[in-house]
């Protein structure tokens, strides 16, 4: 079986990712994904780093909510 072609694109995924995640440490952006039926939460590691914790915390949503001020949810 020829695997040429799933191990470039894992490749390139890879490469995109570590771009990714450069451009938000240097801008200090993270980012963040809410699986509403679930109910998770993911967090990139830049956004751990914004608020002080271990890059690969997955907050509960209560927990991610209280990182913000109470201001900015009105």
């Amino acid at each position: 079986e020829d695997v040429t072609e799933r191990l470039q694109r894992e490749r390139a995924l890879r490469k995109s990712e570590a771009l990714l995640n450069r451009t938000g440490e240097l801008a200090d952006v993270g980012g963040w994904e809410l699986d509403l039926v679930a109910g998770s939460l993911m967090w990139s590691d830049q956004t751990c780093r914004i608020h002080g914790v271990e890059p690969g915390h997955r907050p509960n949503l209560s927990e991610a909510i209280n990182f913000y001020a109470p201001e900015a949810g009105r």
